[in-house]
């Protein structure tokens, strides 16, 4: 990450936090609660992904989940990333959840950039998946909500996050 930084940007060294503040760099106390701090300005390809993949989600916002389905009627976690990517970024993904994990290339959660999948262990033998936006936010079908946007920190899916994968360079 480069020092010129908008003010509104953490620059981490070793646990010390330094604050732009007018031009000049200050020592500042960590004070943020988690374990990661996200970079709210993101690069141009980043912002574009994002801004493509929202546009995906506004067609498909609210529809309810229906296991196996992949239409208006209904739709599951993998059927809507075939259909997010497909319209938003024109690429193909694999039909299900175990195929869709083994596509692209590892990514750690500290290194999330919008478009990456997040992959959730649901109960033993489910899997679950969702389209990472930025912010802390991921777009998926829910089981309850429908097409919805959730916290990836939230105690529900960050204690069953189980891999991220990068399928858009």
């Amino acid at each position: 990450m480069s020092l010129r930084l908008l003010t509104s940007v953490f620059v981490l060294i070793s646990g010390i936090c330094f604050a732009p503040f007018s031009g000049a760099y200050l020592l500042q106390p960590r004070i943020e609660k988690t374990h990661l701090i996200y970079n709210h300005h993101l690069p141009a390809a980043s912002t574009e992904v994002k801004s493509k993949i929202l546009d995906q989600y506004k067609h498909w916002q609210g529809v309810k989940y229906q296991w196996g389905g992949s239409n208006m009627r209904g739709i599951d976690c993998s059927a809507l990333m075939q259909k997010i990517f497909s319209g938003a970024l024109a690429k193909r993904l694999p039909r299900t959840t175990a195929e869709q994990i083994k596509s692209g290339s590892a990514v750690a959660i500290s290194s999330l950039k919008p478009g990456d999948l997040v992959f959730f262990q649901t109960k033993r033998t489910v899997r679950h998946v969702g389209v990472y936006i930025g912010k802390d936010k991921f777009i998926h079908a829910s089981s309850s909500h429908g097409v919805t946007i959730s916290e990836l920190h939230n105690s529900y899916w960050i204690t069953r996050f189980e891999a991220a994968r990068r399928v858009v360079i």
